[in-house]
């Protein structure tokens, strides 16, 4: 899933970095490596800035998944301040491998998901994901 807008937040910790990105009305979160540049605690970023533009693709890595009553819309919802953890209700479109999918959001795209331990999702079917939002690619 392509998430574009502001880079509004941005924490350091060695390679790691966890990115609020303001996209249109919602702030969302994850994380990134950065592995051309190691930062302590308090450190400023030479290549992310706040208030800049930024585009990232993202995916969610899995920590559980049930299956969601039809009823509920598909979306994306981060419950928790300042956090990647995310709950995600979507609609299989495509089986990737033994332990991942891509599930349909509707007007917030499609988002690739990856399960700790294999599961067998039906295309078609609609599920509720939980897990964390990660930065697969930062154009």
């Amino acid at each position: 899933m392509k998430v574009q807008g502001l880079l509004e937040v941005l924490n350091v910790d060695g390679y790691e970095r966890m990115l609020g990105i303001r996209s249109g009305e919602q702030l969302i979160y994850c994380t990134a490596l950065q592995a051309d540049e190691y930062l302590e605690l308090g450190e400023s970023s030479s290549v992310l800035v706040v208030g800049q533009p930024i585009s990232v693709e993202v995916f969610l890595s899995v920590a559980s998944v049930s299956s969601a009553q039809c009823s509920e819309e598909c979306g994306l919802v981060q419950d928790i301040a300042e956090s990647p953890h995310a709950i995600v209700t979507g609609d299989v479109l495509a089986i990737t491998g033994e332990d991942s999918c891509v599930l349909g959001l509707n007007h917030q795209g499609d988002l690739l998901v990856e399960f700790e331990l294999p599961v067998k999702p039906l295309p078609g079917q609609r599920v509720c994901v939980v897990g964390e939002l990660m930065v697969v690619d930062a154009d």
